[in-house]
């Protein structure tokens, strides 16, 4: 599916809000401004999005589904060693090693999900006026590429192509970089647009 440009720029902005709204939740949680990176976007194979996340290398992925009067897969990935600084953040020296995946570590991992990608969904809902419903939030650790393809899989995502989205999260100095993409099969773009447009009239 080919989109046009002010389409494109349109799923932009509200993706950018939406990414806005997930860094600034980010930010209260560990009580230091998050910057985000200039948002790319993409109507990519489904077969090629893992590629765009350096696929060979192991990470915490956070992933939810969001339902309701728009579908769409919205993942958070931070490498394992970030991941940690997070962690420890939030719960002090009290946490274990993120590879073992303690109850409590793992619990920590989705509380922060959970209120970055409410904060995401509802800057969704807001701007066009409809009910978005995240799933509560699932963790893994894995390579990229292989939380991606799991993902797609469990999430039910159908077709050939899909609508890609990325942004970094940063809090300097280093201390802790993730990535923030939100994907959607054609079927669910169309829709979307449908509503976009709707809301620009």
């Amino acid at each position: 599916m080919e989109l046009k440009k002010a389409q494109r720029e349109t799923l932009k902005k509200l993706a950018d809000m939406g990414a806005t709204n997930a860094a600034s939740a980010l930010s209260m949680m560990m009580q230091e401004p998050v910057t985000i990176s200039v948002p790319h976007q993409d109507v990519y194979p489904l077969t090629r999005i893992y590629q765009q996340l350096e696929g060979e290398q192991e990470v915490v992925g956070i992933y939810s589904k969001l339902s309701g009067d728009m579908t769409a897969t919205i993942m958070i990935i931070f490498k394992k060693d970030h991941a940690g600084n997070l962690v420890r953040v939030l719960l002090g020296d009290a946490v274990g090693r993120i590879s073992a995946m303690e109850e409590m570590t793992i619990s920590a991992i989705q509380e922060t999900g959970n209120h970055m990608i409410s904060a995401f969904s509802n800057a969704l809902a807001d701007y066009l006026g409809i009910r978005v419903i995240p799933s509560p939030p699932g963790v893994g650790v894995d390579m990229a590429g292989a939380l991606v393809d799991y993902t797609i899989i469990e999430l039910g995502m159908a077709g050939e192509v899909a609508y890609f989205f990325h942004t970094d999260l940063l809090i300097e100095p280093g201390a802790l970089m993730g990535h923030l993409f939100l994907f959607m099969d054609s079927e669910s773009m169309e829709k979307l647009i449908e509503k976009l447009d709707r809301v620009k009239r």
